[in-house]
């Protein structure tokens, strides 16, 4: 399957996303999601862009919430850590954010249902 191309799901799917992640339920009925996050793109005109990429299939919600927050947390450099507690923070605030937005997507899904 090409990057680019959409997979078409069935009507009633879950699709929860954040600022950073997609998730899509792969069926109405199943408890797998495919996670997409945001990643830089390098154009061949040496523009960069943003846009979401597959980054795996049929997870279940939660191993895609810790890959989410592992995620978050590459992003930010650790080369000058003096100790373990501030990576130790890092991930518990990365994993109430992440948390409280899949809660909010959840919440906001159930509404329109």
């Amino acid at each position: 399957m090409e990057e680019d191309e959409e997979v078409k799901r069935p009507k009633g799917c879950i699709t929860l996303q954040g600022d950073d992640f997609i998730l899509e339920q792969i069926e109405d009925s199943s408890i797998m999601f495919d996670l997409k996050l945001k990643r830089i793109v390098h154009g061949r005109n040496g523009i960069d862009r943003e846009e979401f990429k597959h980054e795996a299939y049929g997870l279940p919600v939660d191993i895609a919430f810790w890959r989410i927050m592992m995620y978050r947390l590459s992003k930010k450099d650790y080369r000058d850590i003096k100790s373990l507690n501030s990576f130790i923070w890092d991930f518990k605030e990365a994993a109430n954010k992440a948390y409280k937005q899949l809660r909010k997507e959840i919440r906001n899904e159930r509404l329109r249902s």
